[in-house]
């Protein structure tokens, strides 16, 4: 996926200003299809110590990715869907695991800022 996206944009495909700060990690099947790859818990947390803000990864190492924090992580499953996003600029939704997550972690924020009161 990596070396597809930055022959992508040496075409004028995509834009150079959206590749920065971004990591790109997967390999791209001939049909098109990002598939996963090994060893994405240490490529996310080397692009989250070297500043990088983003990073897109294929859907299923997605999981694995999100645990690195500090560090924006979007799953894709298709080149041309990594293309949409990029050209879009749009808010890539969170997957239902991370969205569970999060709503998790609001529960255990509240319970655990809330006074303790000895009644």
């Amino acid at each position: 996926m990596p070396i597809a996206v930055a022959l992508l944009a040496a075409y004028g495909q995509l834009p150079e200003q959206l590749l920065t700060d971004t990591l790109f990690a997967g390999e791209l099947s001939l049909s098109g299809e990002i598939l996963p790859v090994r060893g994405v818990l240490s490529m996310v947390r080397c692009a989250e110590a070297a500043g990088l803000k983003r990073c897109f990864l294929p859907l299923e190492n997605l999981r694995e990715g999100s645990v690195i924090g500090g560090i924006d992580c979007y799953g894709v499953s298709t080149l041309s869907e990594l293309v949409e996003l990029l050209r879009a600029r749009k808010t890539y939704p969170l997957p239902p695991f991370m969205r569970r997550a999060v709503s998790l972690r609001r529960i255990h924020l509240i319970f655990r800022i809330s006074p303790v009161r000895n009644l």
